[in-house]
């Protein structure tokens, strides 16, 4: 679980920024 957490953390951190740049 740690494992999974630190490899999605960068991605969930550029996802979110894809978003807002979507919505922006």
């Amino acid at each position: 679980m740690r494992l999974e957490r630190a490899a999605i953390g960068p991605v969930w951190n550029s996802l979110c920024l894809w978003i807002l740049e979507d919505s922006a």
